[in-house]
């Protein structure tokens, strides 16, 4: 290992000249193609961070920094003059850059010095959506429509090949990982990641593949090959369970596709009591669609942009209990405040739903009167069967506990999404709406999660240790 500062100055100076090299050749190179470019020469560069560095401040600071001179690109004339078209000269917005230098960080957080754990998540990010892009723009002629673009089946299969081999030659060369088991998760993985890059929303799939990739990787490669299988066989059964929801919920087919994704990363994670929550949310779905009768033209209006919403926050905190705790006991000994936190956020976006809907069709309501109905109905739904299970397994004071606790937070985080949504009353559905929502969500059980533990750390020391 090299000296911490020297590092990070040869890690800055290595991206610098990227940008440097990037805007003399930006002339005479296609926009997505530098952006491209830029992409690979950052996962290249970033690859290298676990052989640099042993601790995590240098990277966090790299990161930080990383951020900010893409913010100058955006906010300062002369840094967009001079290099903000490397990044900006796409006509789609993108808020890539930003969820990378997050990913990156976050993965070299999580992964804990491990280079493969590390490497693979950040592999696949690097090449499986540039090449994408790249074979979709060349030769794409089966194209798609997405929130995000229109797309093309070639540069998607072209993603899950590349995202194949670089799950599955790493383990097998670098692992003691078995080869039925390697060709089993790298299958897996690549399909989805197929499926994050076909719907990823401004370049959030440079959060989620790292995040996700890594929980996921994991996990599997402990797995027995039956375990492995029944993954896969998961997998198509919510496929199968989406297709037959089409006209039966207010999501659009991208939402479904996005919801295929978060359902198995949950179940794969955290197990079946952790997916009673969204499981709530797409049933409540389904019975405000089929009252007002989806299957008429322009009705399905939740797109994959709300879908992203409601779930990034629950991916996050059962990413967290996959690595620091055991999910399986979310009010046991190990770590109960993630999965307190993960319930809480359902909670929110269920009790937002319910408001905002009830305020739309029946406008004399009120909001007071909203609030109140829709934090019960989002209290009970999403609670009670929680609190029922876990008191079958001798968990009854702990989950009451939780409940209790957060129907108070739940009625904070509606009052704060009325103060900062404008329009609340008529129910809007663009994406900053889901930005607002996903926000509030993210932001009340962080925090309530955060007081929870520094409450526990005084009462009992050693119980959060």
């Amino acid at each position: 290992m090299i000296p911490p500062l020297l590092g990070v100055a040869l890690v800055l100076g290595a991206f610098g000249a990227l940008f440097v090299g990037l805007r003399a050749a930006r002339a005479k190179l296609d926009p997505e193609l530098a952006r491209k470019l830029l992409h690979l020469g950052m996962g290249l560069v970033s690859l290298s961070l676990p052989w640099i560095f042993s601790t995590t401040w240098p990277v966090i600071v790299l990161s930080s920094l990383a951020a900010l001179a893409f913010l100058s690109m955006r906010v300062s004339s002369a840094m967009k003059r001079e290099f903000g078209s490397v990044l900006h000269a796409v006509s789609r917005e993108s808020f890539g850059e930003f969820f990378y230098t997050i990913g990156v960080a976050a993965l070299f957080v999580l992964s804990h010095g491990d280079k493969l754990l590390y490497s693979l998540p950040l592999l696949t990010l690097t090449f499986a959506d540039a090449v994408a892009a790249l074979i979709g723009a060349r030769y794409g002629s089966l194209r798609y429509a997405t929130s995000d673009g229109i797309k093309s089946v070639e540069g998607s299969l072209a993603c899950f090949g590349v995202a194949f081999l670089c799950v599955n030659i790493p383990l097998l060369l670098f692992s003691a990982t078995g080869r039925l088991e390697s060709l089993l998760i790298a299958l897996i993985l690549a399909f989805l990641v197929m499926l994050v890059e076909a719907v990823a929303w401004r370049g959030l799939d440079n959060l989620t593949i790292p995040l996700a990739g890594f929980a996921l990787l994991a996990n599997f490669i402990h797995l027995s090959v039956p375990d492995l299988v029944l993954r896969l066989v998961v997998v198509l059964v919510l496929g199968a369970f989406s297709f037959a929801m089409r006209r039966q919920t207010t999501l659009d087919d991208d939402a479904l596709l996005a919801g295929i994704l978060f359902g198995f990363v949950i179940w794969a994670l955290g197990g079946w009591l952790w997916v009673l929550a969204p499981a709530t949310l797409i049933i409540n779905d389904a019975r405000h669609g089929i009252r007002a009768d989806v299957t008429q033209a322009g009705y399905r209006r939740h797109n994959v942009h709300a879908v992203e919403s409601v779930c990034l926050a629950g991916l996050i905190w059962v990413v967290l209990a996959a690595v620091y705790g055991d999910p399986r006991l979310p009010l046991g000994i190990e770590h109960p405040l993630f999965f307190f936190a993960y319930l809480l956020s359902f909670a929110i976006h269920m009790a937002i739903f319910e408001a905002t809907h009830a305020m739309h069709v029946r406008p004399r309501l009120g909001r007071a009167r909203a609030l109140v109905g829709a934090t019960l109905v989002s209290w009970v739904a999403i609670y009670a069967p929680i609190v029922a299970f876990l008191s079958y397994a001798h968990e009854t004071r702990a989950a009451l506990i939780a409940s209790l606790i957060s129907l108070p937070l739940i009625s904070l985080a509606v009052l704060i999404f009325y103060a900062v949504q404008p329009g609340v009353d008529d129910c809007p559905m663009d994406t900053p709406r889901w930005v607002r929502q996903g926000s509030v969500a993210l932001l009340v059980s962080a925090l309530a999660a955060a007081g929870l533990w520094a409450a526990q750390l005084a009462t009992n020391p050693l119980a959060v240790s």
